[in-house]
């Protein structure tokens, strides 16, 4: 049952990003959030490469839309960095 779960994770996860990009844009505070839940539920998943590709994208927007001293860039920075130390 566990699977399942994860599974509806990241089916809810990956539909709630879908939709922020439809609805508030790529670049929306809320839409970056999303994309780092979802990079995070995928390195839950064992899926560090596909999560490493989506942390750099946070980051990278997270960096241009909110700065480099913003708290939600600071956290998309520290979830990189702490897969790649793995």
């Amino acid at each position: 049952m566990l699977w399942l779960h994860a599974l509806l994770r990241f089916l809810a996860t990956s539909r709630t990003l879908l939709v922020g990009q439809e609805t508030l844009g790529p670049d929306h505070q809320g839409t970056l959030a999303c994309f780092n839940n979802l990079a995070s539920l995928l390195q839950e998943q064992g899926n560090t490469e596909e999560a490493e590709a989506l942390y750099k994208t946070s980051l990278q927007r997270c960096r241009v839309m909110l700065g480099e001293d913003h708290p939600q860039t600071l956290a998309c920075a520290h979830n990189l960095a702490t897969l790649q130390a793995r």
